[in-house]
């Protein structure tokens, strides 16, 4: 803060000295050399990064010295009151060195006031402090570059304002001046983005950069995991900083800090009516997590406020929550009640809503996380799409829910380069899937070119229909009951050699179903959390915790997906924040790897699974899709 006001200041009071006397001082305009104690004291003072005991022993050493040496003591007394938040001495300070015969001193003093009164762009800013270079008594210059640093990081220059917080360093004399200096390098280098901070260790090439850049980055790749962190820090070579071992215990506090959840949650879910089945699965989740915490970690207190057919409105609940003291809010699960605390709630304290509204506007503190088709849809694209098919063609029901799930994996599928070359779709209620597959696949229209050819030639002979030739694989929109139509029949009428694709829907409620052949060989999309591969430690301890107090639970499937949703809504209590400063972070969880978009939504990469025999067959990670929130 201080430093920043610095900035103001040098800008305005450069546009001044631009217009009343030359940037370099003149022969016949030299700074006075002025020595006593109590100056030597001031210069110790600094060396420490006291700047209050400097400002009082500056005015008492200018009280005791000449006038023009008094009027330039007084003038640096005056900046270190301005940076310390006192304008009140500053302007009283001022007074002589306004009336001095010198035109540095006039210069700096009209500086100083107009620096207390005004603004300036951050760009301008820099630009004068760096014309004001040799302006200054040396004893400023270390905090010169700070406000240079300071003013190039508000102008989005980080790198340029790194350099600077390197030479501040270097000018610096005292361990403790050294040690501030340090901290806001710190800060500097944690708001550059991961793939400048990238860029620039590949191309810096002194040794103290490359330190505090490697530094940087390995922080940043880890800022999720303190434990990985700590790691990482004690394997590192004595770094260049002065004081190492303070930083690092400042590093670590700083992000256990930044994942601590509030001390107070509120979830709102439906516990009654309708979603009350849905809504005790998600609280089963949120409990296993937190239960299955580590006990050193921060554990809020969570409070569950019914939100269903015989508890509270959203809105109603939201404010209760706040009212109740909580810091951070979970829920709600209908997308009715989202929509509703969206459009009629004021959102000051943290939410995660637990449904997405595509087109909801972005509201600050409202984060969209649900497990909405459509991420499933985009993974099942990038899956046939990174598997090398180009030309598919897909088949879904005639409801809102197929039509949107259609519509996304077509979507992704085109963006990445593919072709969609017919969409096909079968009517509700029908096991009879001949019609739309025979179309689909081009076979009633193999069968009626032999119609035609039989009555032109009036000869019986051979036929066997013929699958269109253009298509490598084929993507299906469909819930367990018609998928387990779809995929023999389809098999059946020449597709046996064909890949199919499908999203989670598709996938048994339980295990032991995936054991028939219905199903087999059809791939899909699926959460970490249903193949027991989630590799995150709460995931992990909250799986066995489940398994241990319900044996029905011994099975992935038996451990639904709104169970690691509740899980994972958890978990995003305190990584919410780091993920939305650091868009490169992600999140290993039971639901897939979470991301935030721009829109605020939190977004799932998605494992590869095939059914199997024996359930499912993880087959890898998924690449990431691009994001398309519409």
């Amino acid at each position: 803060m201080a430093s920043a006001r610095l900035l103001i200041a040098l800008l305005i009071g450069f546009m001044l000295l631009s217009a009343c006397a030359p940037m370099q001082p003149s022969s016949d305009d030299p700074e006075p050399v002025y020595r006593s104690p109590l100056t030597r004291d001031a210069d110790a003072a600094l060396a420490l990064g006291d700047r209050t005991s400097a400002l009082t022993l500056l005015r008492m050493a200018a009280d005791n010295a000449p006038a023009n040496a008094a009027a330039t003591l007084r003038l640096q007394a005056a900046f270190f009151a301005y940076q310390l938040d006192d304008p009140e001495p500053a302007r009283r300070l001022l007074t002589p060195a306004k009336r001095s015969s010198s035109q540095r001193r006039r210069a700096i003093a009209e500086l100083i006031q107009q620096m207390m009164a005004d603004d300036a762009p951050a760009g301008r800013q820099a630009a004068a402090l760096s014309q004001l270079q040799g302006l200054l008594p040396a004893r400023l210059e270390p905090y010169r570059q700070q406000a240079l640093a300071d003013a190039r990081s508000a102008n989005a220059e980080h790198l340029a304002a790194i350099d600077h917080y390197l030479r501040a360093d270097r000018l610096h004399t005292g361990a403790s001046a050294r040690l501030a200096n340090e901290a806001s390098l710190w800060q500097a280098l944690m708001r550059i983005p991961f793939a400048d901070l990238q860029a620039a260790s590949q191309t810096r090439n002194d040794s103290r950069s490359q330190q505090w850049l490697s530094l940087a980055l390995g922080v940043q790749q880890r800022l999720l995991d303190p434990t990985a962190t700590e790691a990482f820090l004690e394997t590192l070579e004595r770094p260049a900083m002065a004081h190492s071992g303070l930083l690092k215990t400042r590093i670590l506090a700083s992000q256990r800090a930044a994942l601590s959840p509030a001390r107070r949650v509120a979830v709102l879910l439906p516990l009654s009516g309708d979603l009350a089945s849905a809504g005790q699965q998600i609280q089963r989740g949120i409990l296993a997590a937190l239960y299955a915490q580590d006990r050193q970690a921060a554990q809020p207190r969570i409070q569950f406020i019914d939100v269903g057919g015989d508890g509270l409105s959203p809105t109603a609940a939201y404010q209760r929550a706040i009212t109740e003291g909580a810091g951070q809010i979970i829920g709600p699960l209908a997308k009715a009640s989202v929509r509703e605390l969206l459009n009629e709630t004021n959102i000051t304290t943290p939410v995660i809503l637990l449904n997405r509204i595509n087109d909801a506007p972005r509201r600050a503190n409202a984060y969209q996380f649900g497990l909405a088709p459509e991420d499933d849809a985009e993974a099942a694209a990038q899956l046939a799409y990174q598997n090398g098919h180009e030309r598919l063609v897909t088949l879904g029901g005639t409801s809102e829910w197929d039509r949107r799930v259609i519509g996304r994996f077509q979507r992704q599928f085109e963006s990445l380069g593919g072709e969609i070359l017919e969409r096909g779709t079968y009517p509700p209620d029908e096991e009879d899937m001949r019609a739309p597959i025979e179309a689909l696949f081009n076979l009633d229209a193999s069968a009626a070119r032999y119609e035609r050819l039989r009555d032109i030639t009036r000869q019986r002979f051979e036929f066997e229909p013929r699958r269109r030739g253009d298509m490598d694989a084929a993507f299906i929109a469909a819930f367990e009951g018609p998928a387990r139509l779809v995929v023999p029949q389809m098999r059946f009428h020449r597709g046996i050699d064909l890949p199919l694709y499908a999203t989670s829907a598709s996938y048994p409620a339980h295990q032991s179903d995936a054991a028939d052949g219905d199903l087999q060989g059809l791939m899909l999309p699926v959460m970490p959390w249903l193949t027991d591969s989630a590799t995150d430690s709460l995931s992990t301890s909250a799986r066995a915790l489940l398994v241990e107090t319900d044996q029905r639970a011994s099975e992935p499937a038996e451990l639904g997906e709104l169970i690691a949703l509740g899980i994972d809504s958890y978990r995003l209590l305190g990584s919410l924040p780091l993920l939305e400063q650091y868009r490169h972070l992600r999140l290993n969880a039971a639901t897939g790897r979470l991301y935030v978009n721009d829109q605020g939504q939190v977004k799932r990469s998605l494992d590869a699974a095939r059914i199997t025999a024996q359930g499912l067959q993880r087959l890898g990670r998924i690449d990431e899709a691009q994001d398309d929130t519409q």
